[in-house]
């Protein structure tokens, strides 16, 4: 079998690649060698990174606050907590009563007025 057929050059570096040792790897339909492939997808991964948050304005007193993904998953694990706590009392279980309160956030009104009339809004922020 001739070798040069399975070596080819990598499309960045033009360093030879072997068949048998170069996992294939391709970049906008051409062969890259492991290292430039790397380098191509830690640039691609951090170039499309974005956050995503909810923008919520008051319509009654004009408040604007703003949460995110990580806020609901923590208000969640809350509620959560608190609905295991409330079962454990409803059984008996008097070593429950001594479990803490965790704080449940209402994001469907204003934290200021508590007025339910808001406007929510998706922000999307590009980070470098």
């Amino acid at each position: 079998m001739d070798k040069s057929k399975n070596q080819e050059n990598c499309f960045f570096c033009k360093k030879k690649l072997n068949f048998w040792f170069t996992s294939l790897k391709k970049h906008k339909g051409n062969k890259v060698c492991s290292n430039c492939a790397m380098k191509i997808a830690k640039k691609e991964i951090n170039e499309s990174k974005q956050i995503t948050e909810t923008k919520v304005t008051c319509v009654s007193c004009g408040k604007i606050w703003h949460y995110g993904k990580e806020e609901q998953t923590e208000n969640c694990g809350n509620s959560m907590h608190q609905l295991g706590k409330s079962m454990m009392c409803c059984a008996g279980c008097v070593p429950a009563l001594f479990i803490p309160n965790k704080q449940i956030k209402d994001f469907d009104k204003c934290p200021d007025c508590n007025s339910k009339a808001i406007k929510k809004e998706k922000v999307i922020h590009n980070v470098e």
